[in-house]
């Protein structure tokens, strides 16, 4: 079956090809896992990092694992018809260096992780949700606008079904 997906434009990291000693996206967290953790998720098991970069230095990246979750953790719209344990992704990290925030590529980054999560699901294991875990308030509004929805029980965390994000991916 041939996919109507574009590729990714993200790449792997390797952290001897790509700089991340002055990635700074104005998050402690996001900028210590990058540095210090994303590498050794990646020989653990735990979470692939994928990262845009310019001059051999990481301007953004996501990390994207395998999760599950409970239906009660869904909001109603998303857990009609589906069994107690859900296979999921998470994108468990997303960032962009404070030097091109302004530049729109939070939205592009987003895309990608998408159309990756999509290939992924063509050709392996499926999931039927996206999730991922907000930090803030404006991580909360820039997921929203990019179509997930909040939890009842916590907004920061927010889903995205696979057929969502199919749509998306193929639109353009």
């Amino acid at each position: 079956m041939t996919s109507s997906l574009s590729s990714p434009r993200s790449v792997s990291y390797d952290p001897s090809h790509h700089g991340v000693t002055y990635f700074d996206c104005g998050n402690e967290s996001l900028n210590t896992w990058l540095i210090r953790d994303a590498h050794h998720a990646r020989l653990m098991g735990t979470a692939n990092t994928y990262v845009f970069v310019k001059d051999s230095q990481v301007i953004a990246y996501y990390s994207l694992s395998a999760h599950q979750l409970q239906s009660d953790e869904l909001p109603n719209q998303l857990a009609h018809g589906a069994p107690l344990a859900i296979p999921a992704y998470l994108i468990g990290k997303l960032a962009v260096t404070k030097e091109v925030q302004k530049q729109m590529i939070g939205g592009s980054l987003l895309i990608d992780a998408l159309l990756r999560l999509c290939r992924a699901s063509e050709g392996g294991p499926s999931a039927r949700i996206i999730t991922v875990d907000a930090i803030d308030d404006a991580a909360i509004n820039f997921y929203r606008k990019n179509h997930f929805v909040s939890s009842p029980a916590d907004q920061k965390q927010m889903f995205m079904k696979m057929s969502t994000a199919r749509r998306i991916v193929t639109k353009g």
